[in-house]
């Protein structure tokens, strides 16, 4: 909550200041998303010069979509992420769908974690290409990692369907 008062306290605070980071490699926006404080985050948001927080990656090369797409709890928190997005006229696609230091992108990260509402919102407009790690589709990677409503969820996309099977058919994979 020490970053919340700085902010309450201090609005003419230099950006730079919440650009510091912890040994996470975490600067003040990424470890509130982590802690799942949206006060501070929204806070944080109503800086001058905010979307300069937006750049920060942890020591896993996350950015700030990997950790709400890997974290069920952060539901309200992507909304209003998404919401700041549009509002600063951001192109998420453009600015977030990277890949971490273990090569998932942002829906690989969403299904694996088995996040279907991350998926649900991810999936119009983020990366569907086939998983760098293993050559798997995301329907291949739902059926490995996730639950029925997320496979449906996949299967409904008909860029996904018409995306070809990877190295492994259904059936070898089901064994």
């Amino acid at each position: 909550m020490k970053i919340y008062v700085l902010i309450e306290c201090i609005p003419g605070t230099n950006i730079d200041l919440f650009q510091s980071t912890n040994h996470n490699g975490e600067s003040f926006l990424l470890h509130a998303v982590r802690l799942n404080r949206l006060s501070v985050v929204k806070a944080l948001f109503e800086l001058k010069n905010s979307a300069e927080l937006l750049d920060a990656v942890n020591n896993e090369g996350e950015n700030i979509v990997h950790l709400m797409a890997k974290d069920k709890e952060l539901k309200e928190m992507l909304d209003v992420f998404v919401d700041y997005c549009e509002r600063k006229s951001i192109n998420m696609q453009d600015k977030f769908d990277k890949v971490e230091k273990t090569n998932r992108g942002l829906l690989e990260s969403a299904i694996v974690h088995n996040n279907l509402w991350a998926v649900r919102a991810l999936l119009p407009s983020f990366n569907k290409d086939v998983c760098k790690s293993n050559g798997d589709n995301l329907i291949h990677l739902a059926v490995r990692f996730g639950d029925l409503e997320l496979l449906k969820c996949l299967l409904d996309n008909e860029e996904l369907k018409k995306q070809g099977n990877g190295p492994m058919i259904p059936t070898e994979l089901a064994e």
